[in-house]
């Protein structure tokens, strides 16, 4: 998700399941793309949500207004507050990360495990189109093409010895 749409986020953007689990939904508004975004999040995260919001968010300035991550005067935090933050967390791990890079990470680490998932990326990303994905994250990636290939003919051709094509 993009810092801009990440600072506006809303409490009531969570919707909350009784599995557990909590869904996110950013309207197209708040996105750079104007297309909404979707995510059911998985326990670690919603997990780590619940832990922000029960025990950090209150101790922010502006906790009392509808942000996750509030600024002084309960509006959004700033871009640069939030960035810099960030920023500052991951420093204490060890990395020297902006909040940008994160999504080329993301993206890097994905498609080289598994180049079949350039769409899912794209879309978690909320690119318009897989070309922006292509383009701009992900370079030629042809080693794992090959090797993303290499596996689907293997599990054809076994398929196909055991007759099942």
């Amino acid at each position: 998700m993009r810092i801009s749409s990440l600072r506006t986020l809303e409490l009531a953007d969570f919707t909350w399941l009784s599995s557990g689990r909590a869904t996110l939904v950013v309207p197209g508004e708040r996105t750079k793309t104007g297309q909404p975004l979707e995510f059911e999040l998985n326990a670690e995260v919603t997990a780590r949500l619940k832990r922000h919001i029960a025990d950090f968010r209150s101790r922010l300035p502006g906790a009392s207004g509808p942000y996750l991550f509030p600024g002084p005067q309960g509006g959004a935090r700033s871009k640069t507050a939030l960035s810099d933050a960030i920023r500052r967390g991951m420093r204490r791990a060890g990395l020297e990360m902006n909040p940008h890079l994160f999504r080329h990470v993301i993206a890097k680490i994905v498609t080289d495990a598994d180049p079949g998932a350039y769409l899912p990326v794209s879309r978690v990303l909320g690119h318009t189109t897989l070309d922006t994905n292509m383009a701009h994250y992900l370079g030629a990636g042809t080693k794992a093409s090959g090797r993303y290939l290499d596996g689907l003919l293997s599990e054809t051709m076994a398929q196909a010895s055991k007759g099942g094509r």
